[in-house]
């Protein structure tokens, strides 16, 4: 089951029960029309679509570890993706991009998976600002013919 908002400001408090992890954090950075207008995330004009039982796990994951974990992406629509060239994971709101680097991605790709996370990217490598870890808990990734768990690097 999936909760969605068309506007992430709108979401219900009483509905967001992650401790770490913040609405605006999981929302699209950016609209449709404009995946780069940063100024409507900020205003909190972007959409907002979670399943709860991928943020239980991402929230169990950063409990566990005790350390913060910067979210650099998660919910991307389709449009969205389009416009920008990337694949559709992230349009059902079941992964999300971590920004790490060295010990703090290592930390991450070794408990990841055991926390039912059957996606795992890396990217490790350009400057530290731009490096990654991909989650995500989907059985068959879209445009992706390869089993699942999977884990892979980026280019």
């Amino acid at each position: 089951m999936s909760m969605y908002y068309p506007r992430w400001k709108d979401c219900d408090p009483r509905v967001w029960k992650w401790e770490f992890f913040t609405p605006k954090e999981i929302a699209q950075r950016g609209t449709d029309k404009d995946p780069d207008d940063i100024d409507a995330w900020h205003r909190g004009e972007t959409p907002l679509l979670f399943v709860p039982a991928f943020m239980d796990k991402l929230e169990a994951l950063r409990a566990f570890l005790d350390f913060p974990m910067i979210v650099s992406s998660a919910f991307r629509s389709n449009a969205y993706n389009m416009e920008k060239g990337y694949t559709q994971t992230h349009s059902y709101a079941r992964a999300v991009d971590i920004r790490c680097f060295g010990t703090y991605a290592t930390y991450i790709l070794e408990d990841a998976s055991g926390r039912g996370f059957l996606g795992i990217g890396l990217k490790q490598h350009g400057p530290t600002n731009k490096r990654f870890v991909h989650l995500d808990d989907l059985p068959n990734a879209p445009e992706q013919d390869r089993p699942r768990p999977w884990i892979w690097t980026y280019p």
